[in-house]
C-alpha cells in the first residue's frame, strides 16, 4: 500500500537565509584522491561543491523543497561537480541521490558509467552505495533493497559506516521518471533527505505549455515536465539541482513556475579550459569559414572545405602520435545543408580517407603524390600560425601521415541505418564522427580537434546554439591545432553569444556575491535581436527588447514623480554649473571625457517610469561596460536648454508621456536630431510640460542618448 507524503510542491519556496555547513568526509576525500586533479583544482572544486550543499536543505530539517541552478561552461566539468556534489551529499547525511541524466540512451550510460566509475562502485568493497538505473515500479527485489537501507538509517543501534546511500539514475523520458515516482510512493519517505540532480536541467524539463497556458487559460503541463514536478512531490525533503550550460529558460520562466530556481552557484572552469572568448575572440584564426554550396558544384563531390578540414586533422593527429600527446584525437563533422545528408558525409570522409592512403602510398616521384603533399603543405602551414610547436612539415608526412590516416577510425553516429550511437574510444587514437543531435547536447568528444559544421544558425535559440559548441573544453595544451569550420552566420552568431554568455555570467556572478536570492535577480542580458534565448513556448511572460547603438534614444516620462523630477533637477543642475560648456555657437557643447559625465550626471539620474526604466538602465549598463573596456572614452554633451529658458513640450492625455521631444527641421535650423557628435553623444533638455496649455510640470530634466552603431548593445529583458 502507496505511504501518503502528504505536502505537495507547486512552486519553490523561498532560500532559507540559515544556510548550514556541509563537511568534506571520508567519501568526498576517498574521490578527490581517485580523481587526482592539481591542487589548485581540487580546492576549487571542493569550495564550490561545499558552497552548493550549503544552499541545499539542512538535512536535519524535517522538509525541504529547494531548487537550485549550477551554471558552467560547455564541457567544463559539470559532471565532475555533480559527482562531486553526491559524494558530499553522503558525507552529510543525505540517503538519495537522483540523477535525471538525459534524454537518450547512450547518454544515460555515459552518465551511469562516469558515476560509477569514479565514485568507484564496482570495485570498492566497502558497500557504501546501493546504484540503479531505471528502476522499474514493479520490482520487487530493487523496491524492498531500497526500502532496507531507508530502514537502516531509521535504527539509531545500526552502525552508521555500514549505512548505504541509495543512487538512481533515470532517463529523463516519459516511462522512466513515473515509474520511479510511483516505486518511490510505495515507501515511506519522511526524513528521507534526498538529492534530485537534473542533468542538462534546461532540456526538456521546463513546461512547453507555458505560453500556451498564459495567453488561454489553463494549467497543462508537457509530459516530462510534469513527470519532474511528480517525482518532486513524492520526496518532502529534497532540494532539486539544475546543471546546465545554457541556463537561460529556468533564468527567465516565470518566478511562480514550479521549476523557477531560487539560488544559483556558477561553476569556474580550471586555467587550461578553453571555450567560446578563446576561439571567437582572443584567437579568432582557429575558426574558419566554410563558403556557401555553390548550386552548379557536382553533389556527388565532397566541399572542397571538407578536404582542408581533414588535412589539418590528420597533420594534428600525426604530431599527437609522435608525441603521444592526450589519450584521443577526434574530428566531428555535424551537417545540416539541405544538399547533403548524414549518409553523404560519411561517404565522402570514407572516399577521402581512401584516397589519400592510397595516394601516399604511391613513390615519391609520383606527380598525384606531390600535389597531394603540396595539399597537405597548405594544410601545415595554416596549422604553423596557431601552433608554435609544430614539428617540421617532412617529420609529420611520409610513412607516419599515411599510418595515421589509416587507422582513423570513420562513425557516423545516429539511430538510422544500423549505426551506433556509442564510441569505442578504447579501441583507437583518431576518430572522424559524423551525426547531428546525437553530438549535441551532453556528448563528451575525447580530444577533439577539428569541428566541421556546415549547419546554419535554424531559428536562433541560443541555448541550442550554444550546446551544439562541442568544441569547447580543456584544450589549452593543443589549441593551436584546434579548428572550428562554421557557415559565415554561425560564426557570427557564436561571436555575439560569446557577449552574451559573458554579460550573463557577469550579472549572475555580482547577485551571487550579494547573498539575496536569485527570485531578485533583474532579469535582463545582452542578447543579439538575431536570437532568442531559447525556445519561446516555455515562457509564459513577455520580454522588451533594447537597442543602444544607431539611433536616439530618449526619456519619454521624466515627470514620473515629483520627488524625482526635485532630485533630477539637482543633479543637472549641480553638473551644468560645474561643466565648462563652450557657449559660442547657438548650442552650448561640452566635449569631455565618458566617466566624468556617467558618474557626476547620467549615474545620479533617476527616470523610473516603466515606459523609461528599462531602456535607461540597460544604457547606463552599455555605457559601463564600454568603460571597462576604454576608460578614456570621451563624449559629447550638448546643452539643448537651460533652467533659464526651458522648453515646453506637451503631455499625451492617453499615456503621459512628451509628446515629441526633438525640435523639428525648419528654415533655419536643422532640427534636434541633428545634433550629434562622431562618438557618444548626449542631449541636455530642461522642460516645462503642459496639458491642455496649462504647465503641469517645471523645469523638468530629461536626456537623449546617442551611442554609435558600432559601440551598442542589444538588451533583451523582461516585460
Amino acid at each position: 500500500m502507496a505511504v501518503d507524503n502528504t505536502e505537495q510542491i507547486t512552486m519553490a519556496e523561498p532560500q532559507d537565509n540559515n544556510r548550514w555547513l556541509p563537511s568534506v568526509g571520508i567519501e568526498t576525500q576517498s574521490l578527490l584522491a581517485h580523481l587526482q586533479l592539481p591542487r589548485e583544482s581540487e580546492g576549487r572544486l571542493i569550495d564550490e561543491t561545499v558552497d552548493i550543499l550549503s544552499k541545499c536543505g539542512n538535512p536535519n530539517n524535517e522538509t525541504n523543497s529547494e531548487i537550485g541552478l549550477v551554471f558552467g561552461y560547455v564541457q567544463s566539468g559539470k559532471t565532475m561537480s555533480f559527482t562531486t556534489l553526491t559524494a558530499l551529499a553522503k558525507d552529510n547525511s543525505y540517503q538519495m541521490v537522483i540523477i535525471i541524466a538525459g534524454i537518450s540512451t547512450n547518454l544515460v550510460a555515459q552518465s551511469y558509467t562516469r558515476l560509477e566509475r569514479d565514485l568507484r562502485i564496482d570495485t570498492r568493497t566497502d558497500l557504501q552505495w546501493l546504484s540503479f538505473r531505471n528502476p522499474r515500479l514493479n520490482d520487487i527485489t530493487t523496491r524492498n533493497q531500497i526500502a532496507t537501507a531507508l530502514s537502516e538509517y531509521k535504527d539509531d543501534t545500526f552502525p552508521g559506516e555500514e549505512r548505504k546511500t541509495i543512487l538512481i539514475t533515470v532517463m529523463k523520458q516519459r516511462n522512466h521518471l513515473p515509474n520511479l515516482q510511483e516505486l518511490l510512493q510505495t515507501l515511506d519517505l519522511k526524513r528521507v533527505p534526498t538529492l534530485i540532480i537534473d542533468d542538462e536541467g534546461d532540456q526538456h524539463s521546463m513546461n512547453r505549455f507555458a505560453r500556451q497556458n498564459a495567453r488561454q487559460g489553463g494549467n497543462r503541463r508537457s509530459a516530462i515536465n510534469d513527470r519532474i514536478i511528480n517525482l518532486r512531490n513524492s520526496i518532502p525533503h529534497h532540494t532539486f539541482i539544475q546543471y546546465t550550460a545554457t541556463p537561460q529558460a529556468p533564468l527567465f520562466i516565470d518566478l511562480m513556475d514550479s521549476l523557477s530556481p531560487n539560488f544559483i552557484k556558477l561553476l569556474t572552469p580550471g586555467p587550461a579550459y578553453t571555450g567560446g572568448r578563446e576561439f571567437f575572440v582572443e584567437q579568432p584564426e582557429s575558426t574558419e569559414v566554410i563558403p556557401d554550396v555553390d548550386p552548379e558544384e557536382d553533389p556527388a563531390s565532397p566541399p572542397a572545405s571538407l578536404i582542408s578540414a581533414m588535412q589539418v586533422f590528420f597533420l594534428g593527429v600525426v604530431k599527437g602520435m609522435r608525441s603521444r600527446e592526450g589519450r584521443k584525437r577526434s574530428m566531428m563533422i555535424h551537417p545540416s545543408q539541405l544538399t547533403y545528408t548524414h549518409a553523404d558525409y560519411f561517404r565522402f570522409v570514407t572516399n577521402i580517407k581512401n584516397h589519400f592512403v592510397e595516394v601516399l602510398s604511391l613513390p615519391d616521384d609520383n606527380p598525384d603524390k606531390q600535389d597531394l603533399l603540396s595539399e597537405f603543405r597548405a594544410a601545415y602551414n595554416d596549422l604553423a600560425r596557431t601552433a608554435t610547436d609544430i614539428p617540421q612539415f617532412e617529420e609529420l608526412t611520409g610513412h607516419r601521415l599515411r599510418h595515421a590516416i589509416n587507422s582513423t577510425v570513420v562513425q557516423s553516429l545516429n539511430s538510422r541505418g544500423g549505426n551506433r550511437t556509442i564510441v569505442e574510444w578504447r579501441n583507437n587514437y583518431s576518430f572522424i564522427l559524423i551525426g547531428g543531435q546525437a553530438m549535441d547536447r551532453g556528448f563528451t568528444v575525447e580530444g577533439l580537434t577539428v569541428t566541421y559544421m556546415p549547419r546554419s544558425v535554424g531559428v536562433g535559440n541560443a541555448d541550442t546554439i550554444q550546446q551544439r559548441a562541442r568544441f569547447f573544453g580543456y584544450k589549452q595544451s593543443y589549441l593551436g591545432y584546434c579548428r572550428v569550420y562554421l557557415d559565415q552566420d554561425a560564426r557570427d552568431t557564436y561571436i555575439k553569444y560569446v557577449e552574451h554568455e559573458e554579460d550573463m555570467r557577469r550579472r549572475l556572478a555580482e547577485h551571487e556575491a550579494s547573498g539575496r536570492s536569485l527570485n531578485e535577480w533583474y532579469r535582463e542580458v545582452f542578447l543579439s535581436s538575431d536570437l532568442n534565448l531559447a525556445r519561446t513556448n516555455i515562457f509564459s511572460n513577455e520580454f522588451e527588447r533594447t537597442i543602444t547603438g544607431g539611433e536616439w534614444n530618449v526619456i519619454k516620462i521624466p515627470h514620473y514623480s515629483q520627488q524625482i523630477v526635485s532630485s533630477n533637477q539637482d543633479a543637472a543642475s549641480t553638473f551644468i554649473a560645474n561643466a565648462q560648456f563652450d557657449r559660442t555657437g547657438r548650442i552650448p557643447t561640452l566635449r569631455t571625457s565618458l566617466s566624468s559625465v556617467y558618474d557626476e550626471l547620467l549615474n545620479l539620474l533617476r527616470f523610473t517610469s516603466p515606459a523609461d526604466v528599462g531602456d535607461y538602465t540597460a544604457i547606463l549598463y552599455a555605457l559601463s561596460r564600454h568603460l571597462e573596456e576604454v576608460p578614456d572614452e570621451t563624449c559629447t554633451v550638448f546643452l539643448m536648454s537651460n533652467f533659464e529658458n526651458p522648453r515646453e513640450r506637451t503631455l499625451n492625455p492617453e499615456n503621459n508621456q512628451i509628446n515629441q521631444l526633438f525640435q523639428g527641421r525648419s528654415s533655419n535650423y536643422e532640427g534636434d536630431r541633428a545634433i550629434l557628435d562622431n562618438g557618444i553623444t548626449f542631449q541636455i533638455h530642461i522642460l516645462n510640460l503642459l496639458q491642455e496649455d496649462r504647465i503641469v510640470f517645471s523645469n523638468v530634466p530629461a536626456i537623449a542618448t546617442h551611442i554609435p552603431i558600432e559601440l551598442g548593445r542589444e538588451f533583451i529583458r523582461w516585460a
